[in-house]
């Protein structure tokens, strides 16, 4: 019951304080702010192995002694190599010790805030949207346990350790760990994976088994877990982009999506209509920036496109940022874009310009790879801001799509 109470009440508090950042972050464009983009959350569960004095084995924990763990984490991708993470675990512990005459069990909840490094990232190529990644865990933690240790074949409790008398949760015993661990994240399908990992912590003192001899050597348990993880981006609650209105995103898709769906040429006489018109706009009101993207109509499964875009800015100098949003399983590579710095991660690409190049428009070029099979229509979301030399901001953004084949596609140069 003390454990159901527990985890009612981080439930509870994790309820209130995920929530209320969410709120916050709807309350603005959140896919602006890298901070609500690549998280995962992770159900996971499996077996748990006790090693110390009150266990006689010192590899592998006899299988009478394994007991169930199960848990939540919640982790937030940084870049390709580093990520952050929170995980809370409950579980059992036991073990038997022959020459002591004597048995233990025990109840753990474990917390920790830990880190994890990328291993593939090292072998695998950058930009590459994995279709597993190998990545090890460290990091600090607490254990809140309770602890009984009995004869070796009887029910007679020798002694306990958290009984109504620690510092922790419900008067058990309180304790900071070190933790190290390896684990697998496998891509299943969009955005579900398959997590694999093992997990060694290291409490400060020797009383898990509710044993402590002289020599007060640490206590030590593994958890091993198999899991389901989903990852996802916090969305914005702003809807006005996706109104049918001459400025939204959504009517400048239409026109781009009309426009190269008239052929070739006709396709690029009527894009260059589009661009001109902007400019023109542009030119006449200095303090209005807006910005064009297109793609192939069509492209094979597996191969590389160009995406094109153009920020039409008038006479507008300082520096810009834009961050372009790829459907998953769409990436670029490292590659040049004159006068930017170009940064990519997976499917979030983002290009910096510290100075804006002379001349009204931007003409900007990205090739994308593809390692994705399914055919489909895909979309390409884009925003971005300029900031000029007074501070002043303009904001822009803009959507474009493409079908995917698993056809070869021919195409007139």
């Amino acid at each position: 019951m003390k454990t159901f109470q527990l985890y009612r009440s981080i439930l509870i508090i994790c309820t209130f304080v995920l929530g209320s950042q969410v709120l916050k972050a709807q309350e603005s464009d959140t896919l602006a702010h890298p901070f609500w983009r690549n998280w995962q959350i992770e159900l996971h569960s499996g077996p748990m192995f006790f090693y110390g004095e009150g266990n006689d084995s010192k590899v592998t924990p006899s299988p009478r002694d394994w007991r169930l763990g199960y848990g939540v984490s919640l982790t937030k991708t940084l870049n390709n190599h580093w990520a952050f993470r929170g995980t809370v675990f409950n579980g059992a512990l036991a073990g038997h010790n022959k020459e002591l005459d004597s048995r233990f069990e025990a109840d753990v909840i474990t917390g920790a805030l830990q880190a994890t490094y990328n291993i593939s990232s090292l072998i695998q190529k950058p930009g590459y949207l994995y279709e597993y990644k190998m990545y090890g865990i460290a990091g600090l933690g607490m254990s809140n346990w309770e602890s009984k240790r009995y004869t070796y074949k009887g029910i007679d409790v020798i002694e306990a350790n958290g009984l109504g008398t620690g510092k922790g949760i419900g008067g058990k015993t309180f304790e900071s760990n070190l933790n190290l661990g390896i684990g697998m994240n496998i891509n299943l399908a969009d955005n579900i994976h398959l997590i694999m990992e093992t997990s060694f912590f290291g409490t400060m003192n020797d009383e898990l088994d509710a044993y402590s001899p002289s020599g007060n050597i640490p206590d030590v348990y593994q958890y091993s877990s198999l899991g389901l993880g989903y990852s996802f981006n916090f969305k914005t609650k702003k809807s006005s982009r996706a109104k049918p209105s001459d400025n939204s995103g959504s009517w400048k898709k239409l026109r781009m999506q009309k426009a190269l769906s008239q052929g070739t040429s006709g396709g690029n006489d009527t894009l260059s209509e589009i661009v001109t018109d902007n400019i023109k706009a542009n030119e006449a009101n200095a303090q209005k920036v807006d910005v064009v993207c297109w793609t192939p109509n069509e492209v094979k499964s597996g191969e590389k496109f160009t995406l094109h875009l153009e920020v039409l800015k008038g006479i507008l100098t300082g520096k810009a940022e834009i961050k372009i949003i790829l459907p998953d399983r769409f990436y670029a590579e490292e590659q040049e874009v004159p006068g930017a710095i170009f940064i990519p991660i997976d499917k979030n690409l983002t290009i910096y310009y510290k100075s804006l190049p002379d001349g009204s428009r931007i003409p900007i070029q990205i090739e994308i790879n593809s390692d994705r099979a399914i055919p489909g229509n895909y979309a390409i979301y884009l925003m971005g801001k300029i900031t000029d030399s007074k501070g002043q901001i303009y904001k822009f953004s803009t959507i474009t799509s493409f079908r995917q084949s698993g056809e070869s596609i021919s195409t007139n140069r």
